[in-house]
Order: C-alpha cells, then structure tokens, then sequence
C-alpha cells in the first residue's frame, strides 16, 4: 500500500471515529434533563444574528421573548436594514418592548458576516452573562432557566450545547440534519 493510500485510509478511520463519538454524545445528551434552577439567577443578554426570514421566524423570536426569567435582553442584529428579516424582527419589538431590541450592524469586521454582526451586538450587551444561538431556534418558557442554572457554580464560564428539535418545513427540505445549539458565557460580574 503507497503513502497516499495509508493516508487515506487513516483519515477516513478518524474521521468513523468522529462520528461514532459525535453519535454517542448526542445521545448521551439527549438522555439527560438539564436541571431547572430556583432563585435567583444572574441577567443575560441573547444574541440572536439575523440573515433572511426563515419559516417560522417570529414564533422563534417570539419564544425568546416570553421567558420565565427575571432579567434578560433580547438582541437582534441585521447587517443589512433591507434584510427580510428585519419586519419580522421590527414586529417582535413592538410586541415585546421590554426586552427586545434590533440593531443594524452596518460595519464589516471581517469575510463572516454573522461574525462581524455579534461583535457589534456584544458592544450593545448590558449583561455580563451571554447566550448566543441562531435565529430558527424555538425554545420552552424555561430555557434561560435551565442554560443559566449551570452559572449557579462559580467554577462554570460557559456552557455549549447542541439540541434536538424539529427543524421548521423549508428548513427540513433544505438541511434535513442540520445542527442547531448555543453558547452561553459569562463575561463578568453583573
């Protein structure tokens, strides 16, 4: 066997080998319930990136704004004020006024756009705890309880999860095993 042939063969093992771990940490996840926390809990600020008005939109927006949270911001950027989303999102801040807010990201900071858009977002953060995800996410009334209840230990600095969900219609069409999760951190004391 060549050089290139050992090489090749060795890479698809890892790459098996990836999987095989990436399957059995899902479902491990998947197994287990995120505790929900009681008491008080630190404020978070949500950066949600916008690029396109995805099925359901507003219900995933809208889910954020309604959470069993004492304090929290929802942060919605655009890069492009003519963006598709952003008379969705114009509509999710008057119906939420208290804790949601779009802001146009006109600076390019960079070649990933989504990137450059949560730079300037986080310069608009009033919280020192964050948690990022995209946009068609739709989460339960408890979500920032259960995230946030990690951050109860001292020792905790951020939080990365992947979740299991049904992917809207056009998005089940166009990515049927797309992954969809968060990261959640803290930046300092509030």
């Amino acid at each position: 066997m060549d050089l290139a042939a050992k090489f090749a063969a060795a890479a698809a093992l890892c790459a098996a080998a990836y999987y095989l771990i990436c399957l059995w940490s899902a479902f491990g996840i998947s197994r287990q319930k995120d505790a929900v926390a009681n008491g008080p809990l630190p404020p978070v600020s949500i950066l949600k990136p916008l690029h396109g008005a995805d099925p359901e939109l507003y219900e995933a927006l809208g889910s954020h704004c309604t959470q069993d949270y004492a304090e929290y911001e929802v942060i919605l950027g655009v890069s492009d004020p003519a963006d598709p989303a952003v008379p969705v999102a114009e509509q999710v801040t008057r119906e939420f006024p208290g804790h949601v807010r779009l802001l146009v990201c006109p600076e390019v900071l960079g070649a990933n756009r989504k990137l450059s858009n949560l730079i300037q977002m986080l310069a608009q953060a009033r919280h020192g705890h964050l948690l990022i995800n995209d946009s068609d996410i739709q989460v339960p009334p408890d979500y920032l309880r259960r995230i946030l209840a990690h951050f109860k230990d001292p020792a905790v600095g951020g939080t990365h999860r992947q979740l299991a969900g049904v992917l809207a219609e056009g998005l089940r069409e166009r990515d049927p095993v797309a992954a969809r999760h968060h990261l959640a951190c803290r930046l300092g004391v509030d």
